[in-house]
């Protein structure tokens, strides 16, 4: 297989390893993260050009048509081994890719972004099948649970005086009774309390 030139990759991939150790030291508003990051963007035209790019990654760094990716830059390689740690086994970069995209990654790589978050853009994370069965069952833990059928009413006391009649229309009557004479029974059960507190 012929080699291929990937100087403009090396370059971004350069920038992006350099942004991803200071994205670990500083935080996001440092001067030498910013400066970071205006390298990554003055990088992604070549890479843009290439069209769509898929690097394959492994535990030691990044593949590309067979070509290990910058293997002498421990940054890279540092960022490989950890999204292959978390199940990623390769990214594809779309054009129209920006640094943000790369923070999403950086996120991906150190477990605080999810390998399907919008926030990386125009990054494609493609996970091994026991990290998607993974990322799946943690989507069914974390839904929204169904909320359980409402608790079983307890069945009215029985009474000698007349059987229960039977619900209509889909609404089940306090004490088994029509409304008509729970009302009735209310208005005594009140007269009689109304009436007594005078005696």
């Amino acid at each position: 297989m012929m080699a291929i030139d990937t100087g403009a990759v090396d370059r971004a991939l350069g920038a992006i390893g350099t942004t991803f150790r200071l994205t670990r030291l500083y935080p996001p508003s440092h001067p030498a993260v910013l400066e970071a990051m205006r390298q990554i963007t003055a990088a992604l035209p070549a890479l843009a050009a290439l069209g769509t790019v898929e690097w394959k990654i492994g535990a030691t760094g990044l593949m590309w048509h067979g070509q290990h990716l910058l293997p002498r830059n421990t940054q890279v390689a540092e960022l490989a081994g950890l999204l292959f740690a978390r199940g990623v086994r390769s990214i594809q970069i779309n054009p129209g890719v920006t640094p943000e995209h790369w923070l999403g990654l950086f996120g991906v790589a150190v477990g605080n972004v999810a390998p399907d978050d919008a926030v990386l853009g125009r990054i494609t994370v493609l996970l091994g099948k026991r990290a998607s069965q993974r990322l799946s069952a943690t989507r069914a833990l974390t839904s929204d649970p169904v909320p359980p059928p409402p608790p079983a009413l307890p069945s009215p006391p029985a009474s000698s005086a007349a059987p229960s009649p039977p619900v209509s229309s889909g609404v089940f009557r306090g004490g088994g009774l029509p409304a008509d004479v729970e009302a009735r029974r209310a208005v005594v059960t009140l007269q009689a309390a109304t009436t007594s507190s005078y005696f």
